[in-house]
């Protein structure tokens, strides 16, 4: 108890912090060198910043999670921890790609909507739950043909021959296939400036390109990291496999508490309480640093960030929970039930 307590200080302090932000670089580096893309990252290619934010609450968690070497060598200060800590996760990852499986089609369409958000040349919305997008800013929201009638539109000229999955997954590519499906959609309308369902789009790439799982990390192309796949809960308590968990219908209340339980698993006690308090309760950073142990406001602030970036990458992975696709409903019943499994493990006042 005196050994884990004195790691978890040595995280909280500022030296650590900035070791594991150094650590976070080193490693996305050498993530995309060797085109590994574990679960708990949404695509390693986009967004850096959220992806060292990742990287270092995930390093924190599995120097926690370590009870063995790592956490001797923090104990000891040993100047060789840095290097071995960041071979160590790095192996960890591949273990992850090599031992989950993948959605494929879930990647595409979450890919699709990553790059479509970020083309100067695409223009994007949510209507409702899903992402929707043109290559105007005003346009109407009209039903697109039949899934028959969508496939009958031709792939564009350069990409008509040899396009797989993983040429489909590049930028450039999605980017064409993007402006070519949006051109040929309007002119079914009537040459009408509309908003297209990332679905429909999706549902057309898949008439051309089958969906089916890309090689392992290590053999991809340098643009096509690997896809998220189904993330397993941490070993702290008992709780649903998330491969036990089908896919979230909008009013699946059971499916959405163990996904709730799911995730509270992955966390200590002092994260549950921090998260708590002041996610649920708005309390001050001063309160939960008091009711927490906590020395100073930074501590809870520090772990109430690291569990936002837990729980951000752990639901872009269901329906109805991701940002592609996010239901309120679906999302009030996730909540509440996080409110009633982090209250119960409080500890009694």
């Amino acid at each position: 108890m005196a050994d884990s307590k004195r790691v978890n200080r040595w995280l909280e302090s500022s030296e650590t912090q900035e070791l594991l932000r150094k650590l976070a670089r080193t490693i996305h580096s050498d993530l995309r060198r060797k085109r590994i893309a574990p679960p708990f990252l949404d695509s390693p290619d986009t967004y850096p910043e959220d992806v060292f934010s990742v990287l270092k609450s995930e390093l924190a968690l599995f120097i926690i999670e370590d009870c063995s070497r790592i956490q001797a060598m923090v104990l000891a200060a040993d100047q060789n921890l840095p290097r071995y800590l960041h071979h160590a996760f790095v192996n960890r990852c591949k273990d992850l790609v090599r031992s989950s499986g993948l959605d494929p089609l879930r990647y595409y369409r979450k890919r699709a909507g990553e790059v479509f958000r970020q083309s100067a040349s695409i223009h994007t919305a949510l209507t409702g739950r899903f992402l929707v997008f043109s290559l105007h800013p005003e346009n109407e929201t009209m039903a697109l043909p039949s899934d028959t009638e969508l496939c009958s539109i031709p792939l564009p000229e350069r990409l008509s021959q040899g396009l797989d999955y993983t040429s489909a997954c590049r930028k450039e590519n999605l980017v064409d296939l993007a402006l070519h499906f949006w051109e040929k959609a309007s002119e079914v309308l009537n040459g009408r400036l509309i908003w297209v369902d990332l679905r429909d789009f999706v549902t057309w790439v898949a008439c051309y390109v089958p969906m089916s799982a890309p090689a392992m990390a290590d053999e991809q192309d340098a643009d096509h990291p690997a896809g998220p796949v189904s993330q397993k809960p941490g070993t702290r308590a008992p709780a649903p496999q998330l491969s036990e968990i089908q896919p979230l219908p909008k009013s699946g209340i059971e499916q959405i508490q163990k996904l709730a339980a799911a995730f509270a698993a992955r966390l200590d006690a002092k994260s549950k309480a921090v998260f708590y308090f002041r996610f649920f309760e708005d309390a001050s950073w001063e309160e939960i640093a008091r009711r927490t142990g906590f020395s100073s406001p930074s501590g809870p602030s520090y772990r109430h960030a690291g569990v936002l970036d837990q729980l951000k990458s752990f639901l872009r992975e269901w329906p109805g929970l991701s940002p592609e696709d996010e239901d309120p409903e679906t999302i009030d019943l996730f909540l509440e039930a996080m409110r009633s499994i982090l209250k119960e493990s409080l500890p009694e006042s």
